[in-house]
């Protein structure tokens, strides 16, 4: 009797173990389970017409106005397309026009993101990760470039990707783009105001590392940067002695040489100022005569453009509407949207005025403004837009 008491007792026992052990296994699987239910996801805005979003295994689908995106996803845009790719940890992604890319990674909250820039610009402005295991990271077909925190752009064309740092630095290397390796001896740190190019025909390594090279001004008016960069970016310590172009010559602003005829003294003030040493008159020329001048063609009419910007009234940012774009009539017709700093804003037609209803999102400071015409052509206003300090009560503007 107690050998079967015994027996049963060891049969209830395992049976417990097991059951224990059963309960377990299915509340690990539960877990696992709810942990790849939830996808990491980021929002996709159209900022302008002709962004497409193909999901993991289907075809590329226009996005009308905004969509999410998650691991696997891809993105495009057009000749006139334009989107961001907003992350919950406020990082966000601007895609240029003629771009596309894919979504490699996307995890923790976007804390985890590595993308694939196939064509195209990418504008990066990636807010500090500092957790393990936390990167935003741009591939290229040539190039991975990894940060923690930063603002930079990248441009990818005909087998030559681009890299500019604009704040901060970014961990860069060369890629082979048919093994999809890294490039070993290849790693370098790229800080704000410099850059990086490199060519499938001439690919860096250990022996020929990457050069950097300073941004220049022809580089900060490439379009995936000029629609991008603030004003207190590019007026920060790494960008605000890249000098603009002459406004009569268009060439960039240098200081005058002296002369290989002249000698340099010091003035009254310590400064110095080159003297003219007076040279032999050369003898005198014969005098060729010319041939009779021709009538020069008639000048083309110039393109149309936008008047400038001019401030109708300013009101409170609960309010704030009265920004007025004076147009001419024979220049364009409609508008299908206005871009102020890559921002779509609402607005109205008043004859040749386009008004812009709603400003209250923009702090004071100046933006640069696009105007997308019916054709679709993007136009960008010769002024920037000046937004002064809101005040309680609407004020005309003393130019008016």
């Amino acid at each position: 009797m107690k050998a079967i008491i015994s027996f049963v007792g060891f049969i209830v026992l395992v049976g417990a173990i097991l059951f224990i052990r059963g309960t377990g296994t299915k509340t690990e699987l539960a877990s696992t389970n709810e942990t790849l239910g939830t996808k990491t996801t980021a929002e996709v805005l159209a900022v302008s017409p002709e962004v497409l979003l193909k999901k993991s295994g289907g075809t590329f689908e226009r996005i009308d106005r905004q969509e999410r995106a998650i691991e696997g996803d891809e993105i495009k845009t057009t000749e006139t397309g334009r989107a961001s790719l907003a992350y919950a940890n406020n990082t966000v992604s601007t895609l240029g026009k003629n771009a596309h890319i894919t979504i490699k990674n996307l995890a923790n909250s976007g804390n985890v993101s590595r993308l694939e820039l196939l064509t195209g610009g990418l504008w990066s402005k990636i807010e500090r990760v500092s957790g393990k295991g936390e990167f935003y990271e741009v591939q290229t077909e040539n190039m991975v470039a990894a940060v923690r925190g930063t603002v930079f752009a990248t441009l990818v064309k005909d087998g030559i990707s681009s890299l500019f740092v604009l704040e901060s630095k970014v961990q860069a290397k060369a890629r082979n783009p048919l093994t999809k390796e890294i490039i070993p001896g290849t790693d370098i740190a790229v800080t704000a105001g410099s850059k990086i190019i490199i060519n499938n025909a001439n690919l860096p390594s250990k022996e020929h590392p990457i050069e950097i090279l300073p941004i220049s001004w022809e580089d900060l008016e490439l379009d995936i940067i000029k629609q991008n960069i603030t004003e207190k970016l590019r007026n920060s310590d790494a960008l605000k002695d890249i000098r603009k172009p002459d406004s009569t010559t268009g060439t960039p602003v240098r200081p005058t040489p002296p002369s290989e005829n002249s000698t340099t003294q010091p003035s009254e003030g310590g400064n110095t100022e080159p003297i003219i040493t007076p040279q032999p008159t050369p003898a005198p020329t014969p005098i060729i005569e010319e041939p009779p001048l021709t009538a020069s063609p008639e000048p083309q009419q110039p393109e149309p453009v936008l008047e400038a910007l001019r401030i109708a009234q300013a009101q409170s940012p609960k309010n704030a509407e009265g920004q007025i774009i004076n147009i001419r009539e024979y220049g364009i017709t409609e508008a299908l949207a206005i871009l102020v700093d890559g921002f779509s804003v609402p607005f109205h037609k008043e004859q040749q005025d386009i008004v812009l209803d709603d400003l209250s999102q923009f702090e004071p400071g100046t933006y640069r403004v696009i105007i997308i015409n019916e054709t679709r052509k993007q136009i960008t206003l010769k002024d920037n837009l000046v937004i002064l300090e809101w005040n309680d009560s609407p004020r005309e503007n003393p130019n008016f």
